[in-house]
């Protein structure tokens, strides 16, 4: 072998591996998100955790609205939850059965049920993130490198169950953009799916403004940021910020979740 040989050799040996490895899955990236915010189990350990709710909303027009609510979440399940509005509206589910009443009256509809699922899933799946992630029905899809406001980021695509939410211009391909260097999750966003764009042109972007220790280093988003945004992602004016104050409520208690009827069944059972 000549010298000038033996040097190719030589230089090709110092050069740094290519790694081939494409991104990673959506499992992979799921983990670590929840990871980043203290991972599933610690949340999973707080049990019922109880939240207080306040609505401040500005719509495109200028427009202002602010709500107050209280929700009650199973974290071990993510399965259980029940909402409690104005008006003495309550909307609960129980795994798949869901209700709602007002002033202690029960909605009989037949849809009733799949409205409550499909509106506590809209109202708390945003605000609970990443943990929301890992509910039955949502499923991670394609991952792709990109950025976000500069921040090198993977951008993963989430699909759910039909009837998943309640709105339909929700129940569109939502996207995730995630953290590069610690798989935090930096925003999760929408746009309307054609067919009712007609109907409803603006999408949405969540954005997690502040968090707060809960329990064993569980770290929970206590200020959301909703953003209107229109087909080309570009804010339409349309703000709200969702403050939550969160507390671990304890052990799980059933008779929050059931149907009232189901409540009352079992009190007779026990006289």
């Amino acid at each position: 072998m000549t010298a000038r040989a033996t040097l190719i050799v030589l230089a090709a040996l110092l050069v740094p591996a290519v790694s081939l490895a494409g991104p990673p899955d959506g499992a992979a990236l799921l983990e670590g998100m929840m990871q980043a915010a203290g991972g599933l189990q610690a949340f999973r350990d707080l049990g019922v955790i109880e939240i207080a709710l306040t609505e401040e909303e500005t719509t495109s027009n200028g427009t202002q609205h602010k709500k107050q609510s209280t929700a009650y979440v199973d974290a071990a399940t993510l399965g259980s939850m029940r909402l409690e509005l104005p008006g003495e509206v309550v909307v609960a589910r129980k795994g798949a059965i869901g209700w709602s009443s007002r002033a202690g009256v029960p909605d009989d509809r037949p849809q009733g049920s799949r409205m409550a699922v499909g509106t506590l899933n809209q109202r708390l799946f945003p605000l609970l993130l990443p943990f929301t992630a890992a509910m039955e029905g949502v499923r991670l899809g394609a991952v792709y490198e990109t950025s976000f406001e500069g921040q090198p980021a993977w951008r993963v695509a989430v699909n759910f169950e039909e009837n998943f939410f309640i709105t339909p211009s929700m129940a569109a391909t939502w996207y995730f953009h995630i953290r590069k260097d610690n798989g935090a999750l930096l925003a999760a966003e929408f746009l309307p799916p054609p067919g009712v764009r007609d109907v409803r042109s603006e999408g949405i972007r969540y954005r997690v403004l502040k968090q707060a220790p809960i329990g064993s280093g569980v770290q929970l988003p206590v200020q959301v940021l909703l953003d209107g945004i229109d087909l080309n992602g570009s804010p339409t004016g349309h703000v709200r910020v969702t403050k939550m104050q969160v507390t671990v409520r304890g052990p799980y208690d059933q008779k929050l979740f059931l149907h009232p009827l189901e409540v009352q069944a079992m009190g007779d059972r026990k006289d």
